[in-house]
């Protein structure tokens, strides 16, 4: 599983093994829960991938941080979020450009700090309510609401009018709704 970060000029890439058996390491046709954590840790990058709610793997980046977005971020769920230009490739206007997952997704959450193994195997099967900046729920001292940055329900239902079905709701309470590019 690849996690590729960047800000500014700086980026890493992350390439987890997952842990699971089949060709492409998540292909086995049945239904998993993944969470990737980052975090700068003295000069280095960590990541964590947990699957399933366990955890599967740690890579570490020497000499390379990630600095703290002070802006707005840009992501992409299964596509780039921006295009590839070079001299061999031409650069691709649109965000979203670029498939390059096939699969079916329930749910994505995006936290603003580095969920622990106990906040990961906990809540991987829950969902969690979303709050405001000042709204802040403690469950044996696990902070949440506050720290959830965006949550996006996937299976929200269908209403057979494509502007309204390629918004996808955004459940922290911040109203960052995203777009499904080419629906």
């Amino acid at each position: 599983m690849a996690l590729i970060i960047e800000s500014g000029s700086t980026g890493v890439t992350f390439l987890h093994d997952t842990g699971l058996n089949g060709s492409s390491g998540l292909a086995d046709s049945k239904w998993h829960h993944y969470a990737l954590t980052v975090e700068n840790f003295g000069s280095d990058t960590v990541s964590n991938l947990y699957v399933d709610g366990e955890h599967a793997s740690r890579l570490q980046q020497a000499s390379t941080t990630i600095n703290a977005i002070t802006g707005t971020m840009l992501g992409a769920i299964g596509a780039l979020a921006h295009s590839v230009s070079s001299s061999a490739n031409q650069s691709h206007a649109a965000s979203g450009w670029g498939n390059i997952v096939k699969a079916s997704i329930d749910e994505f959450r995006y936290w603003k700090t580095t969920r622990g193994p106990q906040q990961i195997g906990r809540f991987f099967r829950d969902q969690i309510g979303g709050g405001t900046n000042t709204d802040n729920v403690k469950y044996d001292d696990i902070s949440n609401k506050v720290d959830l940055g965006v949550y996006f329900k996937f299976n929200e239902g269908v209403t057979g009018i494509s502007e309204l079905d390629a918004t996808i709701l955004d459940y922290s309470g911040r109203v960052t709704n995203g777009t499904f590019i080419n629906y």
